[in-house]
């Protein structure tokens, strides 16, 4: 009985067998919060699942190899019952990165050289060989911009090996030549606002414009075409003294990979970050769903260099933002869901080769955030009876009636003359511990 030409072939680490059926779950982790006394929630959108497959297929004799049904499945078994991160190549979803958990197989005296296997497979984004630093290790903010530097210098190698310009596909050329010149005017466009100095801000100009100049040449070299772009993104602090000022327009680039494919809509648009995105050519575009080699092309381009921006703006800013000196929790766990936020979005875009390093520097950095609390502000709850003044208040909470501003700041509240009710206060580590 030969089944190969009924089923779908699959393979796990090159070892072959026929699906007959397979399904797939996914979809977002959520946490749900309640709170006491009222009819609030807040549902929290924590990324991805990664997704779960169980696969139902055949084992049988293959005579292009001369192997039998028994060593076909031996190999697919010990596989299976391998650790480590293995290499699904399913029908439906082609080359995926899985872990395997139970399987079955059933197998019949009517039906020698033939056997039913069912196995489940999770996907994963990072090999779980991969050590993770020692939580007595000592990290600081060096360490987590040495971290950020590992990740940018293989992020600029990773999407170097994936960009490809085909001589023949004149569209994809003035597509990719394009899109380069925009992609370094809007980093201009961010930087140039900041700069502390003038003579700074003109000087980034004159730099980005001998860029662009450049980009015949870049589009031959794309480990100098992505270095050039990584290279402006991430020495944007080299331009201000404020480095809350310097995440900030890193901030910009979030949605920067949304506009880039929206190029040669026919009509100029803005992004969610502001960035004006000027038309392409005319007869260049970038298809949402590509068909042909040379719009596959394209649109592979343009993803390269909006995930790069994007990837690398994000690395820099956990750099940063670990140097920050926050004036309070609150401020700190904000900071530490930004960065959350941006990298649930990424994740999936990110390259097998930089994709631990990417998770290393997330963890080093939230272990970095993790040693900041313990000497940051608390935000706590103070209950007012009666109506005071906030001068009176803070005076009576730090004996230092300047503290009101801060207090202010911290409710959002423009009346400082009669206070009441449960309010926000800043509370010293120590004397909440």
């Amino acid at each position: 009985m030969d089944l190969s030409q009924e089923l779908y072939e699959a393979s796990l680490d090159g070892v072959k067998f026929l699906v007959s059926n397979s399904s797939t779950k996914g979809g977002r982790r959520q946490a749900e919060f309640e709170f006491i006394s009222t009819n609030r929630r807040q549902v929290q959108d924590l990324g991805r699942y990664l997704r779960k497959f169980e696969v139902t297929g055949y084992v049988q004799n293959n005579p292009n190899t001369n192997q039998n049904y028994f060593s076909n499945r031996d190999a697919l078994l010990k596989v299976l019952e391998s650790d480590g991160q293995h290499t699904l190549t399913h029908p439906f979803y082609g080359e995926i990165k899985v872990t395997t958990g139970i399987y079955s197989i059933k197998e019949s005296i009517n039906q020698l050289g033939l056997g039913e296997i069912t196995f489940t497979a999770t996907q994963v984004s990072e090999s779980i060989n991969k050590p993770l630093p020692k939580t007595n290790q000592k990290v600081t903010p060096k360490t987590v911009a040495d971290q950020s530097a590992v990740v940018t210098s293989k992020l600029k190698d990773d999407s170097a090996s994936k960009f490809s310009l085909t001589k023949k596909f004149k569209d994809a050329y003035q597509s990719a030549k394009d899109m380069y010149t925009n992609t370094m005017n809007q980093i201009q466009k961010v930087v140039k606002p900041i700069a502390d100095e003038v003579n700074d801000a003109v000087n980034f100009v004159k730099d980005v414009e001998n860029d662009i100049d450049q980009v015949n040449t870049l589009l031959n070299n794309p480990s100098s075409l992505f270095g050039t772009i990584i290279d402006d993104i991430t020495g944007i602090d080299g331009f201000t003294n404020n480095i809350n000022t310097a995440i900030a327009g890193l901030k910009r680039f979030n949605q920067f990979g949304d506009a880039l494919n929206s190029f040669g809509s026919g009509v100029p648009t803005t992004d969610q970050s502001g960035f004006a995105i000027e038309n392409l050519s005319p007869f260049v575009r970038v298809p949402e769903n590509p068909i042909t080699a040379q719009e596959t092309e394209i649109k592979t381009n343009a993803d390269l260099i909006s995930d790069t921006v994007k990837q690398s703006s994000l690395a820099k800013q956990y750099e940063l933002a670990v140097q920050v000196d926050y004036a309070n929790t609150d401020d700190l766990d904000q900071a530490i869901i930004d960065l959350e936020d941006q990298f649930n979005v990424l994740r999936g875009s990110i390259g097998d080769t930089v994709y631990n390093d990417f998770a290393e520097l997330r963890q080093l950095a939230n272990q970095v955030f993790e040693s900041k609390r313990d000497t940051t502000l608390r935000v706590s709850e103070f209950e007012v009876q009666g109506r005071t003044a906030l001068s009176l208040l803070a005076y009576s909470l730090y004996e230092d009636s300047t503290q009101q501003d801060s207090l202010r700041d911290l409710n959002n509240s423009t009346d400082v003359t009669n206070i009441t009710g449960t309010i926000k206060v800043l509370t010293n580590a120590a004397t909440t511990n």
